[in-house]
């Protein structure tokens, strides 16, 4: 028995090290994601009120391609996040065969189920994707305000 505790309590703290990870991974994406999102506000704030000029383009082209870095970012600090989160559904899987009168499968499904009904829209969309639209909608907003600097800018 104390063997099995032991087991226990290892898989235990590897559970709570890879939700870290995880954890450590989302905050990241959001601290880069708060900084782009200020430095673009700023960029377009900048650009706009001095009604597109020809020096901005510098500032424009870097707006485009900090979207472009944000919206990869995310993409790769999501790749991190679910390598943690798939370690950490690995590591209760190992909890749930070695205590099957917890039923921790069966609180996660009934919990999941719950979760669906009530968010039958939301609950399908993901919310990297939303971050990456966020950081293209930077880009392509950048790429506009390129557009318009050569096309008409002074």
């Amino acid at each position: 028995m104390a063997h099995e505790k032991e087991r226990a309590d290892i898989l235990i703290n590897e559970l709570d090290h890879q939700w870290s990870q995880a954890q450590q991974s989302e905050n990241q994406r959001a601290i880069l994601s708060n900084f782009i999102v200020i430095i673009s506000v700023a960029s377009e704030g900048f650009i706009v009120d001095k009604d597109f000029p020809k020096r901005a383009l510098a500032v424009a082209i870097s707006m485009t391609f900090l979207g472009l870095f944000g919206a990869v970012a995310s993409a790769k600090y999501y790749e991190r996040f679910r390598l943690s989160m798939t370690r950490v559904g690995r590591l209760r899987e190992k909890l749930d065969t070695m205590y099957p009168d917890l039923g921790l499968d069966d609180v996660e499904a009934k919990a999941n189920l719950k979760h669906a009904r009530r968010y039958p829209r939301l609950n399908h969309i993901r919310l990297n994707f939303l971050w990456r639209v966020l950081m293209l909608g930077i880009t392509i907003l950048g790429a506009f305000n390129v557009y318009v600097i050569c096309k008409f800018g002074h």
